[in-house]
């Protein structure tokens, strides 16, 4: 079972580097694929292969670019951990459930999966939106076809309206106290971006949960950052 852990952990390492990546190239505009490589933020020189493994390049170049010597960001490594971290706990929080006698199934597997899928999604919100200040729609708005059709298809017992209307009735909720602040302050508190993502928040914490917790999450986040 150890091999197990430390291969989850560095697969959260390597989805935490790619979300670096990610963010980068989303608000830069760079293809994700073709032959656009990593580069240096600070120089633009294309880095070595050796200076993009997850967490380790960090500490064997000391924290600096290998070309220009600059401070590389605590955020690539911070994110990586974190989310190495994340995925490491949402495994071993299922498997409480097998220890507790329940059969390892398919059904668990998928539970792992959603699972990765919330913290990547949400922690790339949060950086996204700590470096620029804005929460990307080509993000959000996947994310919650995703959540509403798994919550759908897959984590309910057997779909029927009542479910349909839940979940609808929770992301109308949780969309609808960011889109009250945002009238109400004509943009100045939060952003159209927030109202998508108190959507998605209604979709993952249902009601009646989704007022408080996601309330607490997202003002916490901006009083953090100093948006109000």
């Amino acid at each position: 079972m150890i091999l197990i852990y430390v291969f989850i952990f560095i697969f959260g390492l390597c989805l935490g580097s790619f979300i670096n990546a990610l963010v980068y190239r989303l608000y830069e505009e760079i293809p994700l694929g073709g032959k656009a490589r990593s580069i240096c933020p600070k120089c633009k020189k294309q880095l070595r292969w050796q200076d993009n493994i997850p967490l380790l390049s960090f500490v064997f170049l000391l924290g600096k670019c290998h070309f220009c010597q600059e401070k590389i960001s605590w955020q690539y490594p911070a994110v990586e951990l974190i989310t190495g971290g994340l995925f490491l706990l949402s495994l071993l929080l299922t498997m409480e459930q097998w220890n507790n006698g329940a059969m390892i199934s398919l059904f668990h597997c998928f539970i792992v999966l959603y699972q990765w899928f919330i913290v990547s999604v949400l922690i790339t919100i949060f950086l996204f939106d700590l470096k620029y200040s804005l929460i990307p729609d080509i993000i959000s708005l996947p994310a919650i076809v995703v959540v509403f059709a798994a919550k759908i298809l897959f984590l309910s017992p057997q779909f029927s309206i009542f479910n349909f209307q839940f979940l609808c009735f929770s992301a109308i909720i949780g969309g609808s106290w960011f889109a009250l602040q945002y009238f109400l302050s004509k943009g100045r508190w939060v952003g159209g971006g927030d109202i998508r993502l108190g959507i998605l928040m209604g979709l993952i914490l249902p009601w009646p949960h989704v007022l408080p917790r996601s309330a607490w999450l997202i003002l916490s986040a901006r009083w953090w950052l100093g948006r109000f």
